[in-house]
């Protein structure tokens, strides 16, 4: 269970982080005084993008060092590709955020409309779901 487990707090953690910053940039008025200074709204998009990557990279790696060493499980394959891997599900978790921050006005409906939209990606996916099935005797 641990992959999955790993794999899902990742992405909450990094939309979320991100749907928050961009929000919180908004409603300060960070964003439109940017934008009159003159940065073009890529330049933006891609200052936001890099410094959450960076983050990402870090947590990644305290996350892996937590896993293997301090809980002692076993990684039977190339930590990099364990690494490279966890990494680009952190990216696609920056990307979700950034496509959830142009619906949301305020803090609250992001925390609803991520865990809403996240909700059914966890129940529904992997070991969990195959466990359920199982214990209720659909597959055997």
């Amino acid at each position: 269970m641990a992959p999955g487990v790993i794999l899902t707090m990742l992405l909450m953690t990094t939309s979320v982080l991100t749907v928050l910053s961009l929000i919180l940039e908004r409603r300060e008025g960070l964003l439109e005084r940017s934008l009159v200074a003159g940065i073009q709204s890529w330049e933006f998009a891609i200052s936001h993008i890099c410094t959450q990557v960076f983050v990402v990279i870090a947590q990644v790696a305290l996350m892996l060092v937590v896993t293997f060493h301090v809980f002692n499980l076993v990684n039977n394959g190339s930590f990099i590709w364990v690494y490279a891997l966890t990494v680009l599900q952190g990216i696609i978790g920056i990307s979700y955020g950034l496509f959830l921050s142009g619906f949301c006005k305020n803090e609250t409906s992001s925390f609803i409309l991520t865990a809403g939209t996240l909700m059914p990606n966890i129940l529904l996916s992997g070991k969990n779901f195959q466990i359920i099935l199982c214990k209720n005797k659909i597959i055997t």
